[in-house]
């Protein structure tokens, strides 16, 4: 099990939609004291019994964490958006919240929770026909199974999540595709293949104007 967020709660004669708009406000705007303006918020909400408010402030703490690299907290703060989110009946939000615990298990060494959490955010995903996110996480999948040593999976992935973006039509993203796949090649050896992959990575860039290979 992941650690799960336990909120220190307001009591029900303090709590104020007011004052948690503000501490909220406070929390997305001011730069110190983000997380514990944003907590208070939290704590106003939940007694208030406003899901969505307590979503989106789980969100920014789970992205506030991750970004000062506290991911067992981040973890804990996505655990609890999870259980919140299953009740909106939101099948996107769901799907990204469960890639972004895969990221954050990814980052904290824990590969194979990572995975079986990747298969999950896959599987809701493909049920909601939510093509970008469906690419998305085949490309996270790549990138966890090469840094695996991989790499025939990792090949697999890249393959599948450049064949959905390609029906997107989105240039950037298959361009970074074709840089993963290549310097897969090129770890393998395949020098023939690698200089083709990376010519059309060429092409790809000029048409489209793209000026930095991301990942290259």
């Amino acid at each position: 099990e992941y650690p799960r967020f336990e909120p220190k709660l307001e009591s029900a004669s303090q709590a104020s939609e007011e004052e948690a708009e503000s501490l909220l406000l406070k929390g997305q705007t001011h730069k110190k004291n983000v997380s514990r303006n944003l907590l208070k918020a939290f704590s106003h909400y939940f007694v208030l019994e406003d899901i969505s408010k307590q979503s989106e402030i789980l969100k920014l703490l789970l992205e506030q964490a991750e970004r000062d690299g506290e991911y067992s907290v981040a973890l804990s703060y996505g655990t609890r958006l999870e259980e919140l989110i299953s009740a909106l009946d939101d099948a996107k939000v769901q799907t990204e919240t469960a890639n972004k615990m895969a990221v954050l298990l990814t980052r904290m060494g824990k590969e194979k929770p990572a995975i079986l959490e990747y298969k999950r955010a896959l599987s809701l995903a493909k049920s909601s026909a939510d093509i970008d996110n469906e690419a998305r996480i085949y490309c996270n999948l790549g990138i966890l199974f090469q840094a695996r040593g991989e790499l025939d999976e990792a090949l697999r992935n890249y393959q599948l999540s450049k064949s959905l973006f390609e029906n997107l039509k989105k240039k950037s993203a298959i361009a970074v595709l074709l840089s993963n796949i290549g310097t897969v090649y090129k770890i393998q050896r395949n020098s023939t293949f690698t200089i083709w992959i990376f010519h059309k990575m060429k092409t790809v860039l000029k048409a489209h104007r793209i000026s930095r290979v991301l990942g290259s």
